[in-house]
């Protein structure tokens, strides 16, 4: 039988540019194919030629056809046509590619609006049938709900009903469950899963994870600088790769960073019997207001030098106990103590802790390196001015010359160089943007920083370099880290000890290497389960 989807020789250049060259794979009736790689070596490039949406500039050659039809033949308004008819794409962030001003019910129909006459009562119809399909029926969410009111993983949901409203034979997926935590990731993995065995889809699918890849795919192809390098049968090519460039993901996927020996001294970070809640609206029009509590009677220490992780679900209250942390999130009961200050209290004196006015200056003695570095930095200023803003948070900060010193060394330390300051943060790529966060965390000399999902966008080649630099910095400078992820494997890898949460609580915690080898909690074990994991016995060869 042919394939479904045959790319030969597709070559693309891009003002000149070559980036894509000699592409050849191929995507049978009812398979995943899997593709890898590192960010920029063409992944996505490729399935946007498939699609046809590629920028201004761009020249294709080769051939891509699909159930025999040859797509580089048909004009815009065929591809028009075919695109969600018969090829559907999940964009790698669904909030970007959701329209925020559109209910997902109305971006669900104009899919089917787009390509037939149907009714408004039957495209509604569909539209519901698909939401209940990914798992969002029997009342959890309304087709009137906005792409904002959702979780990412709803929204992820919604991508995926979108992508299939007309039953498309193919779909292409770029990297669906980056940045999710593991529990949600498993439900996207096995809705994909599902789509392919009970509706005969295929599906394309693209990710930096060689976990994932190994647990979905029927076959796999790894590219570099535009091309694939290597390319088969999935256990096949796990087992037996012989490309000194798959050699290398396969060494950064399991990469652990040399730690420093464990020489903890005193409490840098109490938490005492923390509460947060926040006021939930009523659902009725004279309705009394009702409160939900994200955090519940949480207790935690980090000791000077160590390196903590925090793992849960999204929801379960982590970044709702880092805003306390930083002193952004008022608390209801506890206290939180930073190098033997009280930075938070019932009281809340916080908004003194960040001015920089609080006892010790506990404002300088911490910082946070945010998930998404693009995101976080204004990008009409230069990198100079962006690493110079915590200065701002401590009193008698450097000025003039001592602060451009201050910046370059935070900026060399991290692995760039002093005249990346007269820069602006779009000419770097995304291992480049989370070195100047982690200088930008570093420039004011804090004890404690935490890390929000540091590297979960991240490549493997490129994580294992940040986790590298992480380690040697927790060493020269004598860092605590609150390590906040889904990837449990980058936590076996960066901490010490590991805390689980879930609703709010503190479920279980421990040495890390003992509470993922050994849980305890039911909860612990579920999160261990739905972790990809690349099949021992695949990479002991």
């Amino acid at each position: 039988m042919n394939p479904l989807l045959d790319i030969k020789n597709l070559s693309l250049d891009i003002g000149g540019t070559p980036i894509l060259r000699d592409i050849s794979l191929s995507v049978g009736h009812g398979e995943i194919c899997g593709i890898a790689g590192e960010s920029g070596s063409g992944k996505s490039l490729t399935a946007l030629s498939v699609m046809g949406l590629l920028p201004m500039g761009a020249q294709r050659r080769g051939v891509v056809r699909l159930n025999g039809n040859d797509l580089f033949r048909r004009s815009e308004a065929e591809m028009c046509q075919i695109r969600g008819r018969e090829i559907g794409m999940i964009f790698q962030e669904p909030m970007t590619a959701l329209n925020p001003l559109k209910t997902i019910g109305s971006q669900i129909t104009e899919t089917l609006h787009t390509h037939s006459k149907i009714s408004k009562a039957e495209a509604n119809e569909i539209a519901l049938e698909k939401l209940a399909r990914v798992g969002l029926g029997g009342g959890r969410i309304s087709e009137n709900t906005y792409p904002h009111e959702l979780s990412g993983g709803q929204r992820q949901r919604v991508m995926i009903a979108q992508a299939i409203a007309w039953q498309p034979a193919l779909l292409i997926a770029d990297e669906p469950t980056t940045a999710l935590d593991v529990t949600t990731q498993a439900g996207i993995l096995e809705l994909l899963r599902d789509l392919v065995d009970n509706e005969g889809l295929s599906i394309m699918l693209i990710s930096h994870d060689l976990a994932v890849l190994a647990d979905m795919a029927d076959h796999v192809s790894i590219m570099e600088n535009g091309a694939i390098v290597e390319g088969g049968a999935t256990e096949p090519l796990f087992r037996g790769h012989r490309h000194p460039y798959t050699q290398k993901l396969f060494a950064a996927a399991s990469h652990i960073p040399i730690q420093p020996l464990a020489k903890f001294r005193e409490p840098l970070l109490t938490v005492e019997n923390l509460r947060i809640s926040y006021r939930k609206k009523s659902t009725k029009l004279f309705g009394k207001a009702t409160k939900f509590e994200a955090v519940s009677d949480v207790s935690l220490q980090i000791l000077e030098g160590e390196s903590v992780g925090l793992v849960g679900e999204s929801g379960c209250g982590k970044s709702t106990l880092a805003r306390a942390i930083l002193g952004l999130q008022p608390i209801d009961t506890g206290r939180i103590e930073l190098a033997g200050a009280t930075i938070a209290s019932v009281n809340n004196p916080e908004a003194e802790m960040r001015k920089g006015k609080a006892i010790s200056s506990p404002a300088g003695l911490q910082q946070i390196v945010f998930q998404d570095p693009y995101g976080s930095f204004n990008p009409r200023h230069k990198v100079g001015r962006l690493i110079a803003e915590p200065f701002h948070a401590i009193p008698d900060a450097p000025s003039g010359k001592e602060m451009v010193l201050r910046i370059d060394a935070a900026l060399e330390e991290v692995g760039l160089s002093s005249t990346d300051r007269d820069k602006y943060i779009h000419e770097f790529s995304g291992g480049q943007r989370q070195r100047i966060a982690i200088a930008r965390a570093l420039v004011i000399k804090p004890k404690l920083i935490l890390l929000d999902e540091a590297v979960s966008a991240l490549d493997v080649s490129i994580r294992a370099q940040i986790l590298d630099l992480l380690a040697e910095l927790r060493v020269t400078h004598g860092l605590s880290y609150l390590f906040i992820s889904h990837d449990l494997s980058v936590v076996r890898a960066i901490t010490d000890r590991v805390l689980v949460m879930l609703n709010g609580q503190i479920l279980e915690s421990g040495k890390t290497s003992e509470v993922l080898s050994a849980p305890h909690h039911d909860y612990t074990k579920q999160l261990i389960a739905f972790t990809p994991q690349i099949p021992a016995d695949w990479i002991s060869q």
